[in-house]
């Protein structure tokens, strides 16, 4: 392989590397991960931004990348996912066009957020 060869792989290389990581950065549909110290309930009512309640949400609970429980929120946006043991957890939103909820854990115990819009959805309308 010629020095130009080897300069030419490595641009496709950097090039695939950035548009692939670009790709993966976008997607918020998976919150970060957060740890559940001691066993706890995970409830509570999805809201958007505006406070109002979202119902009919698809909810995934997943515990180092693997399903865990799921749930579809009710006419309230009230989920449930049970008791939950110690352990480590992200949530994915199953509705395009929402970010998945950020999680608080505070004093030994988390909640969801509110869910977001992802701006990468978003239309405009004049």
């Amino acid at each position: 392989m010629t020095a130009r060869s080897y300069a030419l792989t490595a641009v496709a290389f950097a090039v695939f590397s950035i548009a692939t990581n670009s790709a993966f950065a976008s997607d918020c549909s998976i919150s970060e991960r957060f740890r559940v110290k001691r066993p706890q309930h995970l409830t509570g009512v999805l809201q958007d931004s505006t406070n109002a309640v979202l119902p009919g949400i698809e909810l995934e609970l997943l515990s180092q990348s693997q399903l865990s429980k799921h749930l579809r929120t009710g006419n309230d946006g009230s989920y449930d996912f049970g008791e939950l043991l110690t352990g480590t957890y992200q949530v994915h939103i199953g509705r395009e066009g929402f970010c998945a909820p950020k999680t608080k854990c505070q004093f030994d115990l988390c909640v969801l957020s509110t869910a977001t819009l992802d701006s990468n959805h978003m239309t405009a309308v004049y």
